[in-house]
């Protein structure tokens, strides 16, 4: 769902891309920039972002065995984590981790949703240990 501020930049697009077609005026956007930043090192298969805590987070986690092992830190503990922007950097915090039976990574997919109505985002993961199901249960 669209916050506020999205619903009403969509509108703006739409009145812009109206007005173009209507009147034929050709409008130049400025160039978008980009800054690259490294939020964290070890090998992370895929990440989605929600909103966890009432902020959104990347939620990511780390494979077990990944590409048969042939990855570096093959044997590092798996996890299951959510970065958090504290307004200068991402930091990262735990849902699960340890080794295989205690921990839990995200395998290739994973998906986030709220699938008691709880109003928080629950996770699901998959992987080569199981389908697992992490139910948010709010602040602590």
């Amino acid at each position: 769902m669209a916050r506020e501020g999205e619903v009403m930049n969509y509108r703006l697009l739409a009145l812009l891309i109206t007005t173009c077609i209507c009147t034929s005026t050709t409008v130049f956007a400025q160039s978008v920039h980009f800054k690259k930043t490294q939020i964290a090192s070890e090998s992370y298969e895929s990440v989605g972002v929600a909103d966890l805590n009432g902020n959104y987070e990347l939620v990511t986690g780390k494979r077990y065995r990944a590409h048969n092992g042939n990855d570096p830190g093959t044997n590092d503990p798996i996890g299951l984590y959510y970065y958090k922007w504290n307004g200068t950097s991402f930091v990262r915090h735990t849902i699960a981790s340890g080794p295989l039976g205690v921990g839990k990574g995200t395998g290739i997919y994973f998906s986030i949703a709220d699938l008691n109505d709880s109003g928080y985002m629950d996770i699901i993961v998959a992987g080569k240990d199981g389908l697992y199901l992490f139910y948010n249960e709010g602040f602590e």
